[in-house]
């Protein structure tokens, strides 16, 4: 029996169909139709082979006739792994529009210590990026909101996972992401339908997304002050630059309202035949290099603010030790004269010293005192005239 090589219609998988056959079964998406023994026209093919930067077969999708595409960054959700995580945006001739974002790695982070809660933190010294984790609930309207804005009355409610697309492409990303996070996953999927006003206008629409996550969560990095101050100054050495949980996809479709359910169909084709071509992850290794060099110089720079950190705590610490050395020899010379002036004051006397520093001691009656030899003479206002022989000894205060 002679087969003849076909792509699937829906999801561009390749197929051998027996000769004389007139309908086929696509073992990867499920989709079934008829084949035509003579075409009088060509027939629309409307999975496309996308072509990015001068990359070949960079994505594959599903385009759906007299709609435009383009490639569009994900600036919202920007992988650890891959800076390069550029996303689908599909547009119909009536205002629908579908969205893919791909998958992305991210490290659960909220920096701590300056009460800052945000989802998204860059590290600019590492070039590690991080992105809070969340559960699905959360995620979905908060990525519903990343993506088409500021939103009011926005309601979701689960959708059809039509012959479980959804829940495969799930599946391998978590067995991908056990490899990528070294270590068991917990993970969910969900499609959802959703309905919301912007700018005063109803929309409606699908969502699909799948999140995986490391089962025991690290320790938060954050919340506390110290922390804070260190992350910042540099004295931490290198980040862990370490992944624990990550996003499979992001498919969305968005349509006026009322209008959703029309493409249903068309969301679950564009949800099977999207998928990575090889130019996709060569992309992302030149990043995974590109982000290891950042972290190499990161790292020596946070060596090297560590080592000036020690350096100049050393040194305060030295200055800090003479301060208070000096200042125990200054109390102590306090607490000596105290001791000698309450003695003085007990015996009712006062000290003097020669030239020479030797003290003696006289009654507190005498201001003045005068020496000459081992004689001393003392005097009340110091009016008394005894030659040059004699000479003034000094109060010690």
């Amino acid at each position: 029996m002679d087969f003849t090589e076909v792509k699937c219609r829906s999801c561009g998988a390749a197929m051998r169909v027996p000769d004389g056959a007139t309908r086929v079964r696509c073992n990867y998406c499920g989709t079934e139709y008829a084949l035509s023994a003579k075409r009088q026209a060509p027939e629309y093919n409307p999975v496309k082979t996308i072509r990015y930067k001068g990359r070949e077969e960079y994505l594959y999708t599903y385009l759906p006739q007299n709609w435009t595409l383009r490639v569009i960054e994900d600036s919202q959700s920007f992988s650890m792994y891959a800076a390069v995580c550029n996303g689908l945006r599909l547009d119909s001739p009536d205002h629908a529009q579908m969205l893919f974002y791909p998958f992305a790695y991210f490290q659960d982070f909220t920096p701590g210590g300056f009460g800052i809660r945000q989802n998204y933190y860059l590290d600019g010294l590492s070039g590690t990026r991080y992105r809070r984790r969340v559960d699905m609930g959360p995620y979905l309207s908060e990525r519903l909101q990343e993506l088409f804005g500021e939103l009011h009355n926005l309601r979701l409610e689960p959708a059809d996972d039509k012959n479980g697309v959804i829940r495969r492409r799930a599946d391998m990303f978590s067995r991908d992401a056990e490899k990528v996070l070294g270590g068991a996953t917990v993970g969910n999927y969900a499609k959802v339908k959703f309905s919301f006003l912007r700018n005063g206008s109803p929309y409606s629409g699908f969502f699909a997304t799948a999140l995986t996550g490391l089962r025991q969560r690290p320790r938060s990095q954050g919340g506390d002050f110290l922390q804070g101050l260190l992350n910042l100054g540099g004295m931490m050495g290198m980040p862990a630059a370490k992944a624990d949980w990550g996003r499979a996809f992001d498919f969305a479709l968005l349509a006026p309202a009322g209008s959703a359910d029309r493409y249903a169909d068309v969301f679950d084709s564009f949800c099977t035949a999207t998928r990575y071509g090889q130019s996709y992850y060569d992309m992302q290794n030149e990043e995974v290099q590109n982000v290891r060099q950042i972290q190499l110089q990161g790292a020596q720079y946070r060596q090297q603010n560590a080592i000036n950190a020690q350096r100049q705590l050393h040194c305060t610490m030295s200055e800090t030790t003479d301060i208070i050395n000096s200042g125990y020899e200054e109390r102590s010379r306090v607490m000596d004269r105290m001791d000698r002036k309450y003695s003085e004051a007990v015996r009712g006397v006062n000290t003097y010293t020669d030239a020479s520093g030797r003290e003696f001691q006289a009654n507190v009656g005498y201001d003045h005192v005068y020496q000459r030899g081992s004689t001393f003479v003392g005097s009340k206002d110091g009016g008394v005239d005894l030659g040059p022989d004699w000479q003034e000894l000094k109060r010690k205060d």
